[in-house]
């Protein structure tokens, strides 16, 4: 027999359940019944009472637009304040365009007329590339290699210089205190300013020995011509022979034909026409005629003709009244 766990009711061996509690029958012990409560069965624990979720909080209402405020005497259209202050900050950044654009144009400016001034104070003095010379004067004209002067303007970037009837236009690329860059039909051509406390290097270069060599022709030719021209007329032409050497300005108004066709010859350079010596007898076979010019009477290339000295270092060695053989 089986006693039941529960109720303590004896039961077949072969029950499976209690058939009075309904109880399974798995204990084969017999239990006492004052020992009952002691092998009953632990009440069952209910489930802890879950906690409820939080409750979520609602979000937060959003704040609408400002109440419009109702028309009235003394009261503003809705939104009046909003768009006012809109209003004055377009205008506050208007004007603060506006302001930055004139202070940038007004820099610009400053710099465009003190750039293109500074031009006409940098230009003037002499200047020198490979094969010529330029001379610019405050007073708007210039010279090139030669005495004789022409005129020259500047008008931005743009150096404009008159010549022989022509008018050459050149774009000022660069323009520094030592060196100058000029554009003339897309041809750049660098030239170096010549120090100007040194007379000497002024005037030793190759158009320089060029003028001076096409200078001394000049006067020898002339005189040559004049002297031929006077014998064809039955006149007697004395022989010329100068001091060293003098100014070609001193034969303006001169009674010697062979001084004033000198003169004649060379008038058109400008004011400033040059020095010469003149040797010339054209009544000895045997003289050495020749003729010797200079654009200053120191410091300067000497030209000469017959036998133009080729170089300008065999120039620095001619000295005026001492024929270059």
């Amino acid at each position: 027999m089986k006693t039941c766990t529960k109720c303590g009711s004896m039961q077949e061996d072969n029950a499976v359940f209690c058939n009075k509690c309904g109880t399974p029958m798995t204990n084969d012990v017999p239990i006492i019944p004052e020992q009952q409560t002691q092998f009953r069965a632990a009440p069952q624990m209910q489930d802890a009472p879950q906690f409820q979720q939080a409750p979520q909080f609602q979000q937060a209402p959003q704040f609408g637009a400002a109440p419009q405020m109702q028309g009235g005497y003394g009261q503003l259209p809705a939104g009046a304040p909003v768009q006012q202050a809109q209003g004055k900050s377009k205008k506050k950044l208007i004007i603060i365009i506006c302001a930055v654009a004139a202070v940038i144009a007004i820099t610009l400016l400053v710099l465009f007329l003190f750039v293109f001034k500074s031009y006409k104070k940098k230009i003037i003095g002499t200047w020198t590339s490979n094969n010529s010379t330029l001379t610019f004067y405050d007073d708007g004209t210039y010279s090139s290699g030669s005495s004789k002067k022409y005129n020259y303007s500047i008008d931005g970037d743009t150096l404009r210089m008159e010549e022989s009837g022509m008018t050459l236009t050149c774009k000022i690329e660069k323009l520094t205190g030592d060196t100058m860059v000029l554009n003339l039909f897309g041809i750049e051509q660098t030239f170096t300013k010549v120090d100007e406390s040194n007379s000497s290097a002024m005037y030793m270069t190759k158009t320089a020995l060029r003028t001076a060599n096409s200078n001394a022709k000049l006067v020898f030719t002339s005189i040559n011509n004049k002297a031929a021209d006077l014998i064809a007329d039955g006149e007697s032409v004395k022989a010329l022979k100068t001091d060293g050497a003098v100014p070609v300005e001193s034969f303006k108004d001169s009674s010697d034909p062979l001084e004033k066709a000198v003169y004649e010859a060379l008038h058109d350079s400008g004011d400033e026409m040059g020095y010469v010596y003149i040797d010339f007898d054209p009544n000895s076979i045997d003289a050495e005629n020749f003729a010797q010019w200079s654009a200053k009477e120191k410091d300067a290339v000497i030209g000469q003709y017959p036998n133009p000295p080729k170089d300008v270092d065999t120039a620095k060695d001619i000295t005026f009244g001492t024929k270059h053989k």
